[in-house]
């Protein structure tokens, strides 16, 4: 009889027993997950990282230490949220996009699919980036822009 594997969860985490962490998951020192958050196959949660209630995170993302999700937010298969980002409630990152350190998405904002969020970025409530698209370092997105694929903002 094959022996269950458990997720890796360090002994410092608060995970809700409401939510489900793949059992190939990680989950680092101090990190905070909500109530009925999932947690897909081999993903990353780093040290001190938070995980609001009702987010999900696909398969394969990483989020790095001290990094945000907010509630009711989705982060994609492969999708890299670096150290420091804070993610706000109902917020959905692409497959495959980054978000580079300290970038803040706001309250319902989406990221497609391979697009890329600079360091400091500020994206504010309800900006829509579609696929493919390049924000640089240190841009500020108004409220309710869109974004349209490929495009590079710098």
């Amino acid at each position: 009889m094959a022996e269950e594997q458990l997720p890796n969860i360090h002994p410092t985490a608060q995970v809700d027993p409401t939510a489900t962490v793949h059992p190939s998951a990680r989950v680092g020192e101090d990190a905070q997950i909500g109530a009925f958050v999932h947690i897909g196959h081999r993903v990353m949660i780093g040290d001190e990282a938070k995980i609001g209630d009702d987010a999900e995170i696909d398969s394969d993302a990483k989020i790095h230490d001290g990094a945000e999700v907010g509630v009711r937010s989705k982060v994609g298969r492969r999708a890299k949220i670096h150290d420091g980002v804070e993610i706000h409630k109902g917020v959905e990152i692409g497959d495959d996009a980054e978000i580079d350190s300290d970038a803040k998405i706001h309250d319902g904002a989406e990221v497609g699919v391979r697009s890329k969020v600079g360091r400091r970025a500020k994206i504010h409530d309800g900006v829509r980036i579609d696929n493919y698209v390049d924000i640089g370092d240190d841009v500020e997105l108004a409220r309710g822009s869109y974004i349209s694929r490929s495009s590079v903002v710098r």
